[in-house]
């Protein structure tokens, strides 16, 4: 369902690279969407920038073959208003998609490494004026602007790591992520 994550250990030595700096077992993220009962993965590569793919698209063209291993989580809702709660999740997503999508991947170093902006146009909500994203920024960002996330950090100061279960995401009151499942695919 939307909000929904994926978590991806790469097998390209960039993805190598970077979870041994971050010392992390994850290097990409993205968050599923699901509309008209088609679902959707929405992510930022460096090969596409910040793209919405439908899950058929992914699979059809064998993306998974560039991953190692590819994680699924549950975003649990656990508040009495669920069903309200998630079609707000819906509709918050359908708004950062339509700000955020198309934009460039975007990955600055010394922005993770030193100091957090607590950039005005996130706070603000105002997505469309960033000029790119990296994956877990995109993801972080969605989760913000859904209402998942209480906004305490830029979003460049999370990673993929960050989104698995020995992360260090902090939800909001009445969300979690559920445990991690391993996708595996048949030929």
């Amino acid at each position: 369902k939307s909000g929904d994550i994926l978590i991806f250990r790469g097998l390209e030595c960039p993805a190598k690279c970077q979870r041994c700096f971050t010392q992390a077992d994850y290097d990409h993220v993205g968050v599923l969407y699901l509309k008209d009962s088609t679902l959707f993965v929405y992510e930022s590569t460096s090969k596409d920038g910040v793209k919405l793919r439908t899950w058929r698209e992914f699979v059809c063209y064998y993306w998974n073959l560039l991953y190692e291993k590819m994680v699924y989580r549950e975003l649990i809702v656990s508040l009495p208003n669920k069903e309200k709660v998630q079609n707000d999740i819906q509709n918050r997503l359908s708004d950062f998609i339509k700000l955020t999508q198309g934009k460039k991947y975007r990955l600055k170093g010394c922005g993770l490494c030193f100091g957090i902006s607590m950039k005005e146009h996130e706070k603000k909500n105002a997505w469309d004026q960033s000029k790119g994203f990296f994956c877990s920024q995109l993801v972080a960002g969605a989760y913000y602007m859904s209402g998942v996330m209480p906004y305490v950090a830029d979003s460049r100061y999370y990673l993929p790591g960050a989104f698995s279960r020995y992360g260090n995401i902090q939800l909001n009151k009445g969300f979690s992520l559920g445990p991690e499942y391993i996708l595996e695919f048949s030929e």
